[in-house]
């Protein structure tokens, strides 16, 4: 593959991330409705990780195999330490890996 297709696949690739990083904040940081976040959130991590590989290796050239294993891995964390407040809607991420978030730190209501 030569300097200039790869230019051009990777311009693909930062237009298309720039689209969902758009389209992923305005859902997640714009709508109150806990129960559909709580729905979608693990399909839109599964999609943007599959998205990711794809990219990476349509970027290459090949399939990139060196990708899979971080993705899924940061997929999962990002699935499981997800959590929105069932009042007031916000996104709350627990960077603790070993202890459960119990509280919305925006309003104080208990997590689920």
């Amino acid at each position: 593959m030569d300097a200039q297709q790869f230019k051009s696949r990777f311009m693909v690739f930062i237009i298309c991330w720039i689209i969902l990083g758009i389209v992923g904040s305005a859902f997640f940081y714009g709508s109150k409705n806990t129960a559909l976040k709580q729905k979608v959130w693990p399909l839109w991590i599964l999609f943007i990780g599959v998205l990711f590989v794809f990219f990476a290796s349509y970027t290459q050239g090949h399939f990139s195999y060196f990708a899979v294993i971080p993705i899924l891995l940061i997929s999962y964390l990002n699935i499981k330490n997800q959590k929105f407040c069932p009042v007031c809607g916000k996104s709350q991420y627990n960077r603790n890996l070993f202890q459960k978030q119990k509280f919305c730190s925006n309003c104080g209501t208990p997590l689920p």
